[in-house]
This record gives C-alpha cells, sequence and structure tokens, in this order.
C-alpha cells in the first residue's frame, strides 16, 4: 500500500465538500492527495484537479486508485428517502473499487 488517498471530483457542491475533506484528512495524516476528474464527452476538466480522464468514472476512479489507501466521492443526498440513496457513481464504486470507500454527503445549507 501507497501512503495515496484518491479523489474523485466533478465540479458538483457535493463533490466539492468531499475535496475539501479530502484534502484536510490527507494533510491530517500526512498522505498524498490525487484528485481525479471524470469527464464524459459534453463535461470539460475541473479547473485544479491533478488528473482528468474521458470515460466511465466508476471504472476510471477504481482503477486510479486500486493501489490507494482509500478513494473519496462525494453524494448528493436530498434530504428525507431521497437523501438515503446513493448516486450510480458512489454506488459503483462501493462495489468496484480496490480500496475501501469513504462517502461524504452532501450538506444543504439553509
Amino acid at each position: 500500500m501507497s501512503g495515496l488517498i484518491g479523489m474523485g471530483a466533478d465540479g458538483s457542491a457535493p463533490g466539492l465538500e468531499a475535496v475539501v475533506w479530502t484534502a484536510r484528512e490527507a494533510e491530517v495524516r500526512d498522505l498524498t492527495l490525487g484528485v481525479l476528474h471524470c469527464a464524459g464527452p459534453a463535461r470539460p476538466s475541473a479547473p485544479g484537479c491533478l488528473s482528468a480522464q474521458e470515460g466511465r468514472p466508476v471504472q476510471e476512479l477504481s482503477r486510479a486508485a486500486e493501489h490507494a489507501l482509500g478513494l473519496v466521492v462525494g453524494t448528493r443526498g436530498h434530504g428525507g428517502f431521497r437523501g438515503m440513496l446513493l448516486g450510480s457513481v458512489s454506488q459503483g464504486v462501493l462495489h468496484h473499487a480496490y480500496c475501501p470507500v469513504l462517502l461524504v454527503p452532501h450538506r444543504r445549507h439553509q
């Protein structure tokens, strides 16, 4: 295992919250932070990301974090019952990643 923690970012508010959380954890634990933005054909790469890939986010994130200590992604909770459901990327990496996965819930600011 390496001292790397992987982070999947998509530029959304939940994704940015996960980036902030992961950056803090990486600093506290003296880990290298690897941020991957998976861009589909209609999505440009997010500024500030270390790496951008075009393709299927679940497969790209799982492959990129294969030797990482963990993989962090944000969730898009909507509150109530819908808030308990995971998005397709969150659910997919839980099933396909080769390392532990941490989901950072989106906190709606009121």
